[in-house]
């Protein structure tokens, strides 16, 4: 199964990071949130007006995001690269570095402090999600969902 639109995943995964954040450290930690919004930032379409084989093209991308995001040496991997990438890993996703707004001094460390499962969970119910629909979960899901 496929979002129903190129966006569906993207909108669906923001409402659900959204209310993650605003449960926050009562519910995960930084790098838990953080690793869930790199991977919504990287779904992101760039551009609506895509023409039909750019609309393929897109939907097999989000489908190898979420194939390789969803087995822990998958989403290691690819939150390497995303961070090798990163021009600024104080912030906004990683806060790694030695300044007073870093949580972690180093990459191993974000890995550490990542709840997989939280992650995996996430990702798989809104992949579901959207391959019915572009509705977001209603407020208070994501609590309901993971009560600790």
């Amino acid at each position: 199964m496929k979002p129903v639109t190129i966006s569906a995943y993207s909108i669906v995964l923001e409402n659900y990071l959204d209310q993650m954040i605003k449960e926050g450290p009562t519910c995960c930690s930084s790098a838990t949130i953080s690793a869930v919004s790199v991977v919504w930032d990287h779904i992101c379409p760039d551009d609506e007006d895509l023409d039909e084989e750019g609309i393929i093209e897109f939907f097999d991308f989000l489908e190898d995001i979420y194939k390789w995001t969803s087995t822990q040496k998958g989403l290691k991997d690819y939150l390497k690269v995303r961070f090798e990438e990163e021009e600024e890993p104080e912030g906004p996703y990683f806060f790694i570095g030695n300044t007073e707004d870093c949580f972690y001094k180093n990459f191993d460390e974000f890995l550490e402090d990542i709840d997989f499962n939280l992650c995996f969970q996430s990702f798989r119910k809104c992949w579901e999600r959207s391959c019915d629909g572009e509705d977001v979960f209603q407020e208070g899901q994501f609590k309901i969902d993971f009560k600790k």
